[in-house]
């Protein structure tokens, strides 16, 4: 009697046992399925593909949130369409504001630069803004405004802003990816118009008649953000390595950066380096102030 007792206890132990081990593998089997279909999720963030041609970026291997590209004019409505329906929520095409192959623009003596004040180039810039949001673009990535930096004069700094009203007209959100001797230009007048405001509406206040053309236009309007490759890191091309930015560089970006952000400008920052100890530090910084960051594989921007 007790021998059968001791049998049946250890069999009732046997059978617990054995359901555990298939519990423990129904979870791991479980885990791997998980992973498996997670992996196999070809949706992204951010897609800056600005290298690669046309006829690539409408065969994408993979859905992204955010894609630029380049050449956006050449693309058909039904093209651009095409992208969106890949989950695409933002389709943006980098754009130069002062640079252009064709030559039939005149460009400005001793420079690569359009003269932008040019009756003909205002109406090319006129005319791609529509097509682009008539197109169905979110934005451009826009470039060409060093121009200031290289011509630093009142005619130049005002074409730019009125181009970048006509952007601004037209819906298109504005990244500029240089041109930071114009945006700092901006802030400080900006800022002396705030004041200048403020000065009419105390006149206002006390019965004086004040100046409708002082209010001035926030930044945030004609541009939405800053992008910036290689703040942090630099690719050293010789000794094919990632190496430190030059730390005078890195630090004049990251004033640039917080006096923008503190007047409603997004920040973009783009590192190559695969190092997870670079890009610890990345991350921490731009959590810390609400940075946008992304890390790329590919410097040619030309492969997903």
């Amino acid at each position: 009697m007790k021998k059968n007792q001791i049998l049946s206890l250890c069999l009732v132990l046997l059978l617990l046992l054995t359901g555990c081990q298939s519990v423990k593998k129904t979870k791991e089997t479980v885990k791997k399925e998980v992973t498996k279909k997670t992996k196999t999720l070809d949706k992204k963030n951010y897609g800056l593909l600005t290298g690669m041609p046309l006829k690539q970026v409408l065969n994408l291997k993979y859905h992204y949130n955010t894609l630029i590209i380049s050449k956006g004019t050449s693309l058909t409505k039904e093209e651009t369409q095409q992208l969106y329906n890949k989950n695409t929520k933002k389709l943006y095409t980098a754009y130069s504001l002062s640079k252009s192959s064709d030559k039939k623009y005149t460009k400005i003596k001793g420079t690569n630069y359009i003269d932008i004040t040019h009756k003909q180039w205002i109406q090319h810039i006129t005319k791609d803004a529509y097509m682009l949001k008539d197109k169905g673009f979110f934005g451009v990535y826009l470039s060409g405004l060093d121009l200031y930096k290289v011509k630093n004069n009142e005619t130049i700094y005002n074409s730019i802003t009125n181009l970048l009203e006509i952007f601004y007209q037209n819906n298109l959100e504005v990244i500029v990816t240089d041109g930071q001797t114009y945006v700092e230009t901006y802030l400080t007048r900006l800022k002396q118009q705030k004041i200048k405001a403020e000065e009419e509406g105390q006149k206002k206040a006390e019965g004086t008649k004040s100046d409708p053309s002082s209010q001035p236009i926030e930044v945030h309007e004609l541009i939405h953000g800053i992008f910036k490759e290689e703040v942090f890191t630099i690719f050293d091309e010789k000794n094919h390595k990632t190496i430190k930015q030059d730390t005078a560089v890195s630090a004049n970006y990251k004033n640039y950066f917080q006096n923008a952000k503190n007047n409603g400008l997004e920040i973009y920052i783009v590192e190559f380096t695969r190092h997870s100890d670079w890009q610890a530090v990345v991350r921490t910084y731009c959590r810390n102030r609400r940075y946008h960051y992304y890390f790329l594989k590919d410097k040619t921007l030309s492969t997903e």
